[in-house]
């Protein structure tokens, strides 16, 4: 579960630098509703991943996919309502 909150961070950071426009948003959507549950019941971060149909690795990977793509974190953001 630390890993996972940590993954949040990491988006959460990436997220403090300016992206610019037209995102794709299918895998940034998904990341979004899993971290907002996270963020809504993070003693249950775990039992969230596996509800969500993937594997706390598969988590972690598609939040950095999401933290290395200016247009995905754009998307996240926007999905979070930042």
């Amino acid at each position: 579960m630390k890993r996972i909150l940590m993954s949040i961070t990491v988006v959460a950071l990436a997220l403090s630098v300016p992206a610019s426009g037209g995102a794709s948003g299918g895998k940034a959507e998904q990341a979004a509703a899993i971290a907002k549950k996270i963020k809504a019941q993070p003693d249950k971060a775990e039992d969230i991943v596996k509800e969500a149909g993937v594997t706390p690795e598969q988590y972690q990977q598609l939040l950095r996919e999401v933290a290395g793509d200016p247009d995905l974190s754009a998307a996240y953001a926007n999905a979070m309502g930042k």
